[in-house]
Protein backbone atom coordinates (compact mmCIF):
# COMPACT_ATOMS: atom_id res chain seq x y z
CA UNK A 1 0.00 0.00 0.00
CA UNK A 2 2.77 2.47 1.08
CA UNK A 3 4.68 1.47 -2.19
CA UNK A 4 1.70 2.46 -4.19
CA UNK A 5 0.77 5.82 -2.60
CA UNK A 6 4.51 7.14 -2.53
CA UNK A 7 4.70 5.69 -6.65
CA UNK A 8 1.44 7.25 -7.43
CA UNK A 9 2.55 10.80 -5.71
CA UNK A 10 6.26 10.62 -7.05
CA UNK A 11 4.36 10.24 -10.81
CA UNK A 12 2.07 12.76 -9.91
CA UNK A 13 4.60 15.09 -9.11
CA UNK A 14 6.91 14.59 -12.80
CA UNK A 15 3.91 14.66 -14.74
CA UNK A 16 2.39 17.59 -13.58
CA UNK A 17 5.81 19.59 -14.84
CA UNK A 18 4.73 19.13 -18.44
CA UNK A 19 1.64 21.58 -17.89
CA UNK A 20 3.98 24.65 -16.67
CA UNK A 21 6.94 23.45 -19.22
CA UNK A 22 6.87 26.91 -21.20
CA UNK A 23 5.58 29.54 -17.95
CA UNK A 24 9.27 31.13 -17.46
CA UNK A 25 9.78 29.03 -14.30
CA UNK A 26 13.37 29.04 -13.36
CA UNK A 27 15.33 25.40 -13.78
CA UNK A 28 15.72 25.06 -9.91
CA UNK A 29 12.28 24.86 -9.41
CA UNK A 30 12.28 21.86 -11.83
CA UNK A 31 15.26 20.24 -10.05
CA UNK A 32 13.67 20.09 -6.72
CA UNK A 33 10.92 18.32 -7.91
CA UNK A 34 12.75 15.58 -9.71
CA UNK A 35 14.68 15.49 -6.23
CA UNK A 36 11.64 15.21 -4.56
CA UNK A 37 10.27 12.33 -6.98
CA UNK A 38 13.57 10.41 -6.05
CA UNK A 39 13.04 10.29 -2.66
CA UNK A 40 9.73 8.65 -2.93
CA UNK A 41 10.80 6.36 -5.63
CA UNK A 42 13.75 4.96 -3.22
CA UNK A 43 10.99 4.97 -0.18
CA UNK A 44 8.54 2.86 -2.92
CA UNK A 45 11.57 0.56 -3.54
CA UNK A 46 12.56 -0.10 -0.19
CA UNK A 47 8.74 -0.81 0.60
CA UNK A 48 8.22 -2.95 -1.92
CA UNK A 49 11.66 -5.07 -1.34
CA UNK A 50 9.23 -8.08 -0.83
CA UNK A 51 7.01 -7.81 -3.71
CA UNK A 52 6.06 -10.89 -5.55
CA UNK A 53 5.78 -9.00 -8.76
CA UNK A 54 10.13 -9.67 -9.48
CA UNK A 55 9.72 -7.80 -12.42
CA UNK A 56 8.21 -4.62 -10.90
CA UNK A 57 12.34 -3.67 -10.15
CA UNK A 58 12.78 -2.88 -13.96
CA UNK A 59 10.64 0.13 -14.35
CA UNK A 60 10.94 1.02 -10.96
CA UNK A 61 15.13 1.47 -11.49
CA UNK A 62 15.00 2.51 -14.56
CA UNK A 63 12.58 5.38 -13.27
CA UNK A 64 15.25 5.75 -10.50
CA UNK A 65 18.11 6.61 -12.93
CA UNK A 66 16.21 8.58 -15.13
CA UNK A 67 14.62 10.87 -12.38
CA UNK A 68 18.31 11.42 -10.87
CA UNK A 69 19.75 12.03 -14.33
CA UNK A 70 17.11 14.70 -14.56
CA UNK A 71 18.66 16.48 -11.27
CA UNK A 72 21.78 16.87 -13.31
CA UNK A 73 20.51 17.99 -16.41
CA UNK A 74 18.41 20.41 -14.92
CA UNK A 75 21.26 21.93 -13.29
CA UNK A 76 23.47 21.77 -16.07
CA UNK A 77 22.45 24.23 -19.26
CA UNK A 78 24.36 21.56 -21.42
CA UNK A 79 21.94 18.96 -20.87
CA UNK A 80 19.03 21.13 -21.58
CA UNK A 81 17.96 19.22 -24.63
CA UNK A 82 17.91 15.93 -23.14
CA UNK A 83 15.67 17.30 -19.96
CA UNK A 84 12.10 16.59 -21.25
CA UNK A 85 13.41 13.06 -23.37
CA UNK A 86 14.51 11.91 -19.93
CA UNK A 87 11.37 12.98 -18.40
CA UNK A 88 9.34 11.45 -20.36
CA UNK A 89 11.08 7.80 -20.26
CA UNK A 90 11.12 8.35 -16.31
CA UNK A 91 7.49 8.88 -16.21
CA UNK A 92 6.19 5.89 -18.76
CA UNK A 93 8.30 3.98 -16.23
CA UNK A 94 6.65 5.32 -13.15
CA UNK A 95 3.50 4.43 -14.63
CA UNK A 96 4.84 0.60 -15.79
CA UNK A 97 5.61 0.45 -12.09
CA UNK A 98 2.63 1.35 -11.01
CA UNK A 99 0.42 -0.98 -12.98
CA UNK A 100 2.68 -3.96 -11.84
CA UNK A 101 1.68 -2.83 -8.36
CA UNK A 102 -1.86 -3.19 -9.74
CA UNK A 103 -1.11 -6.49 -10.73
CA UNK A 104 -0.37 -8.09 -7.51
CA UNK A 105 -3.81 -7.16 -5.68
CA UNK A 106 -5.72 -9.55 -4.08
CA UNK A 107 -8.50 -9.03 -6.57
CA UNK A 108 -6.34 -7.61 -9.60
CA UNK A 109 -8.38 -5.14 -11.90
CA UNK A 110 -8.56 -5.01 -16.12
CA UNK A 111 -5.38 -3.54 -16.88
CA UNK A 112 -7.37 -0.28 -18.45
CA UNK A 113 -9.29 0.34 -14.98
CA UNK A 114 -5.94 -0.22 -13.25
CA UNK A 115 -4.74 2.49 -15.39
CA UNK A 116 -7.26 4.91 -15.37
CA UNK A 117 -7.36 4.64 -11.71
CA UNK A 118 -3.20 5.57 -10.90
CA UNK A 119 -3.68 8.02 -13.67
CA UNK A 120 -6.33 9.65 -12.00
CA UNK A 121 -4.75 9.24 -8.34
CA UNK A 122 -1.09 10.56 -9.41
CA UNK A 123 -2.72 13.97 -11.46
CA UNK A 124 -5.05 15.01 -8.36
CA UNK A 125 -2.03 14.38 -5.99
CA UNK A 126 0.98 15.65 -7.87
CA UNK A 127 -0.94 18.56 -9.07
CA UNK A 128 -2.38 19.85 -5.51
CA UNK A 129 1.69 19.04 -3.85
CA UNK A 130 2.90 21.15 -7.66
CA UNK A 131 0.61 24.20 -6.86
CA UNK A 132 1.37 24.45 -2.74
CA UNK A 133 5.34 24.31 -3.70
CA UNK A 134 4.82 26.90 -6.82
CA UNK A 135 2.93 29.06 -4.30
CA UNK A 136 6.02 29.22 -2.32
CA UNK A 137 8.16 30.30 -4.86
CA UNK A 138 6.56 33.08 -5.89
CA UNK A 139 8.42 34.55 -2.60
CA UNK A 140 11.87 33.67 -3.95
CA UNK A 141 10.25 35.11 -7.79
CA UNK A 142 7.33 37.77 -7.08
CA UNK A 143 7.18 39.01 -10.14
CA UNK A 144 6.48 35.88 -11.84
CA UNK A 145 3.56 35.27 -14.19
CA UNK A 146 0.47 33.89 -12.02
CA UNK A 147 -0.69 32.06 -14.85
CA UNK A 148 1.82 29.09 -13.64
CA UNK A 149 -0.40 28.64 -10.90
CA UNK A 150 -4.00 28.94 -11.97
CA UNK A 151 -3.20 26.60 -14.82
CA UNK A 152 -2.16 23.84 -12.18
CA UNK A 153 -5.51 24.56 -10.05
CA UNK A 154 -7.53 24.38 -12.99
CA UNK A 155 -5.97 21.47 -14.22
CA UNK A 156 -6.24 19.98 -10.53
CA UNK A 157 -10.11 20.74 -10.38
CA UNK A 158 -10.77 18.49 -13.56
CA UNK A 159 -8.34 15.65 -11.94
CA UNK A 160 -10.33 16.01 -8.99
CA UNK A 161 -14.00 15.37 -10.37
CA UNK A 162 -11.97 12.62 -12.71
CA UNK A 163 -11.34 11.21 -9.18
CA UNK A 164 -14.26 10.83 -8.06
CA UNK A 165 -16.01 9.79 -11.39
CA UNK A 166 -13.51 6.70 -11.00
CA UNK A 167 -13.91 6.10 -7.16
CA UNK A 168 -17.77 5.68 -7.30
CA UNK A 169 -17.29 3.22 -10.76
CA UNK A 170 -14.72 0.92 -8.42
CA UNK A 171 -16.70 1.64 -5.40
CA UNK A 172 -19.78 0.12 -7.04
CA UNK A 173 -17.44 -2.77 -8.66
CA UNK A 174 -16.02 -3.81 -5.45
CA UNK A 175 -19.46 -3.90 -3.70
CA UNK A 176 -20.93 -5.35 -7.54
CA UNK A 177 -22.58 -2.18 -7.36
CA UNK A 178 -24.85 -2.45 -4.77
CA UNK A 179 -23.26 0.67 -2.65
CA UNK A 180 -23.30 -0.63 0.37
CA UNK A 181 -20.48 -1.66 2.98
CA UNK A 182 -20.03 -2.00 6.87
CA UNK A 183 -19.87 0.20 9.69
CA UNK A 184 -15.93 0.34 9.14
CA UNK A 185 -16.58 1.11 5.65
CA UNK A 186 -18.97 3.85 5.92
CA UNK A 187 -16.59 5.85 8.69
CA UNK A 188 -13.77 5.55 5.38
CA UNK A 189 -16.09 6.51 3.12
CA UNK A 190 -17.29 9.54 4.76
CA UNK A 191 -13.72 10.77 5.15
CA UNK A 192 -13.04 9.85 1.39
CA UNK A 193 -16.04 12.20 0.04
CA UNK A 194 -16.28 14.75 2.63
CA UNK A 195 -12.62 15.50 2.87
CA UNK A 196 -10.37 13.74 -0.34
CA UNK A 197 -13.37 15.06 -2.50
CA UNK A 198 -15.92 17.81 -1.50
CA UNK A 199 -13.61 19.33 0.74
CA UNK A 200 -10.66 19.41 -1.54
CA UNK A 201 -13.31 20.71 -4.29
CA UNK A 202 -13.94 23.40 -2.19
CA UNK A 203 -10.53 24.10 -1.33
CA UNK A 204 -9.24 24.50 -4.44
CA UNK A 205 -11.78 27.01 -5.57
CA UNK A 206 -10.59 29.32 -3.47
CA UNK A 207 -7.14 28.89 -3.76
CA UNK A 208 -7.98 29.36 -7.57
CA UNK A 209 -9.89 32.66 -6.61
CA UNK A 210 -6.98 33.44 -4.07
CA UNK A 211 -4.60 32.88 -6.72
CA UNK A 212 -6.66 35.03 -9.26
CA UNK A 213 -6.15 38.53 -7.28
CA UNK A 214 -2.40 37.36 -6.85
CA UNK A 215 -2.50 36.77 -2.95
CA UNK A 216 0.11 33.95 -3.64
CA UNK A 217 0.80 33.42 0.24
CA UNK A 218 -3.11 33.20 1.05
CA UNK A 219 -3.50 30.95 -1.89
CA UNK A 220 -0.40 28.96 -0.46
CA UNK A 221 -1.76 28.75 2.76
CA UNK A 222 -5.17 27.14 1.50
CA UNK A 223 -2.92 24.81 -0.50
CA UNK A 224 -1.25 23.09 2.43
CA UNK A 225 -4.28 22.55 3.99
CA UNK A 226 -5.89 21.18 0.55
CA UNK A 227 -3.15 19.25 -0.03
CA UNK A 228 -3.55 17.18 3.49
CA UNK A 229 -7.20 17.06 2.37
CA UNK A 230 -6.39 15.20 -0.43
CA UNK A 231 -3.20 12.96 0.69
CA UNK A 232 -5.98 11.88 3.81
CA UNK A 233 -8.06 11.55 1.10
CA UNK A 234 -5.78 9.32 -1.28
CA UNK A 235 -4.80 7.08 2.25
CA UNK A 236 -8.32 6.14 3.22
CA UNK A 237 -9.30 5.55 -0.42
CA UNK A 238 -6.55 2.98 -0.61
CA UNK A 239 -7.87 1.45 2.85
CA UNK A 240 -11.18 1.49 2.09
CA UNK A 241 -10.92 -0.40 -1.22
CA UNK A 242 -8.64 -2.97 0.41
CA UNK A 243 -11.61 -3.25 3.12
CA UNK A 244 -14.12 -3.68 0.11
CA UNK A 245 -12.03 -6.16 -1.88
CA UNK A 246 -11.44 -8.38 1.48
CA UNK A 247 -14.93 -8.42 1.90
CA UNK A 248 -16.39 -9.10 -1.42
CA UNK A 249 -13.28 -12.23 -1.00
CA UNK A 250 -15.18 -13.49 2.36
Amino acid sequence: MVETFTLRLALGLLGSLYLIRRQGIEARFFQIHHLIALGLMAAAGAFAWNTDQVWFFLPWGLALCLTMAGTWAWSIEELAKARWPMWFLAVLSLLAALMMCAAVQASPRPWWMALVLESTSAAALGLAITAMLLGHWYLNSPTMSIDPLVQLLRAFFFALAARGLVFIWLWGDATHFAYNTDRLGWLWLSLRIGAGLLGAAVLSYMAWETAKIRSTQSATGILYVLDIFVILGEIVDLMLMEHLLMGRGS
